[in-house]
């Protein structure tokens, strides 16, 4: 019996053993077999990150392995192999993130062209005390780069043509460089974009309008602050997912062709500080979902289109120095939704229509430096609501009348009229009539303190009809509104 239990004791022993043993051998060939960077991306990140200035980068034996990543880089598993599908450096310009630092004198190394499977490649602020041309080995990674970003970083010289194999990009920006040179067609070719960001170079000449064929998918076009000339081609037209156009602070000229209004996707059009003239087409006032317009520094010496007011999702509309002519449109106070509208330093003439008082979420007015004439519709809640936010001098023509309710008056169709006896120098009150007063009142003119019963002295009001002492007490009210209205101006 003791003989049967040291034997079954043995054969258990040994089942553990070989059992242990198994496990031993396994463990080692899950090691083996673990994954890690390919040779030659691990090698090429090595090189990339030395020429920004990040030497110890070469202290880290994998790069790809969770211990040896960094913010910046990112990976992804195929089998035995890691492959880098991004690589981010430097500071982005918001703030909100930091990608490893790269030294002014930066480059960017020739071996990036061997991450054949990056997908995102970003350089924010790098390479600016040595400016140098993007280089044109970027051009292959076409298999695969799918978002370039070499903003603010020194760039010089024309954009390689070699950037034209990238078929996959979906997002284009080289903002804020010193690159020369047309916009180039090929851009054309990249079907898949999805965001093209040049602004804040030194691209000039004339926009072809081949530029902007095939582009169906763009939803951002920014060339803004280049030196661009010529006109804006029919094509543009064409740009239906586009949301965001902004070609301001360039040299374009001639009038914005009609297509413009088939962008109806568009949120965004900035054509500012160009020499662009009008007519303006009336296709504009179909872009419904509109939510900021502006055609500020601009040369279109016509009226503003009665059609703006058909931008009901407009929260912004920038309009100023654009030498319009002609009465402001009653049309503008459907803008239910603005906040900000600026019609200054134009050549507006007539009167401010009462349909701008209607604008509740307005914080923000300029109707300054124009010709403007007649009483100011706005009332005591709207100027103080605003204050210095709403900007109206300059303009000779203007006056203010304020007028109570007829049912604060005695008389059944009479109404109030407020004039102070002495007008404040920098605001013309307007005469009964609604005309402009040029000159202060004559003492004849002046209405005659009234003494009530009390013995109390108070000023006296013109008014059309008698009125009670409670009707006084309400236009004292207005009076208010006047002093308020000063202390605004005053204070410009």
């Amino acid at each position: 019996m003791v003989r049967i239990m040291f034997k079954w004791i043995r054969d258990l022993f040994e089942f553990l053993l070989a059992m242990i043993i198994v496990m031993v051998m396994s463990g080692s060939e899950c090691v083996a077999m673990a994954a890690r960077t390919d040779p030659v991306e691990l090698q090429a990140v090595y090189a990339t990150m030395v020429a920004t200035g990040n030497d110890w980068v070469t202290s880290i034996p994998d790069v790809c392995v969770k211990s040896g990543r960094w913010h910046g880089i990112e990976c992804e598993q195929d089998g035995e192999f890691f492959h880098v599908v991004g690589l981010s450096f430097g500071l982005v310009t918001d703030h909100s993130t930091a990608f490893p630092a790269c030294g002014t004198d930066s480059t960017i190394s020739p071996a990036v062209a061997n991450l054949t499977h990056l997908r995102k490649l970003s350089y924010f602020g790098c390479c600016t005390a040595n400016p140098q041309p993007i280089p044109s080995e970027i051009g292959l990674l076409s298999a695969t780069l799918e978002t370039l970003h070499l903003r603010s970083n020194g760039h010089v010289g024309a954009l390689p043509p070699e950037l034209a194999t990238l078929t996959k990009l979906q997002t284009f920006d080289v903002r804020r460089n010193t690159l020369t040179g047309k916009m180039p067609i090929w851009l054309s070719s990249l079907t898949q974009l999805q965001v093209v960001d040049m602004s804040d170079n030194s691209f000039e000449g004339e926009l072809d309008a081949a530029s902007f064929f095939n582009l169906e998918r763009l939803v951002i076009l920014d060339a803004s602050a280049n030196r661009l000339v010529g006109t804006l081609p029919d094509s543009i037209g064409q740009l239906k997912a586009l949301k965001k156009l902004d070609l301001s602070n360039n040299n374009l000229t001639g009038a914005i062709p009609a297509t413009v209004g088939d962008l109806s996707n568009l949120l965004t059009l900035n054509l500012a500080q160009n020499a662009l003239t009008g007519p303006l087409p009336t296709s504009l006032g179909g872009l419904e979902d509109l939510k900021s317009l502006d055609l500020s520094r601009n040369r279109f010496r016509e009226p503003i289109p009665d059609s703006f007011g058909s931008l009901r999702s407009l929260d912004g509309l920038v309009l100023s120095g654009a030498e319009f002519t002609g009465a402001i449109p009653s049309s503008l106070g459907s803008l239910r939704n603005l906040r900000a509208l600026f019609l200054d330093g134009n050549k507006l003439t007539g009167a401010i229509p009462p349909a701008l008082a209607g604008l509740d979420r307005v914080y923000e007015l300029g109707l300054n430096g124009n010709l403007l004439s007649g009483p100011v519709p706005f009332s005591a809640s709207f100027v103080s609501r605003l204050g210095r936010r709403l900007r109206l001098q300059n303009n000779d023509g203007l006056c203010y009348e304020f007028q109570a309710a007829k049912s604060l008056t005695s008389g059944a169709e009479g109404s109030l009229t407020i004039r102070p006896a002495d007008p404040h120098p920098l605001l013309q009150i307007c005469t009964n009539s609604g005309k402009q007063r040029a000159d202060p009142p004559s003492d004849s003119e002046r209405p005659s303190p009234v003494v009530p019963s009390t013995g109390s002295w108070n000023p006296a009001f013109e008014s059309s009809s008698s009125c009670s002492q409670a009707s006084a007490f309400q236009a004292a009210k207005h009076v208010w509104f006047f002093v308020v209205l000063i202390g605004t101006v005053s204070r410009w």
